[in-house]
């Protein structure tokens, strides 16, 4: 995954998100295949409502995994981010 662009969108966090199909298309469209239909999912947030702040290129870098959470690195210029040095190559 380091050094891999992406599309992704920032905002202030969710455990899912919901997408238009336009936008899958665009960023990964092999994703279509995975998705879940719209009928019965239930969604819901124990934390305020979640504001988009738009879609952005960034460089994805594997950065923390710790109890089966992964934390990502989106760097567009150097490392920001992470509250430390670029981890190792």
């Amino acid at each position: 995954m380091n050094d891999v662009e992406a599309k992704v969108i920032l905002d202030t966090g969710a455990f899912c998100t919901f997408v238009g199909k336009e936008y899958i298309q665009i960023i990964t469209p092999q994703l279509k295949n995975h998705l879940l239909p719209i009928e019965g999912v239930q969604c819901s947030s124990a934390s305020n409502n979640i504001h988009p702040f738009g879609i952005l290129d960034a460089n994805l870098c594997h950065i923390d995994a710790r109890n089966h959470q992964q934390a990502l690195e989106l760097s567009t210029q150097g490392h920001v981010g992470t509250g430390g040095p670029p981890p190792p190559p």
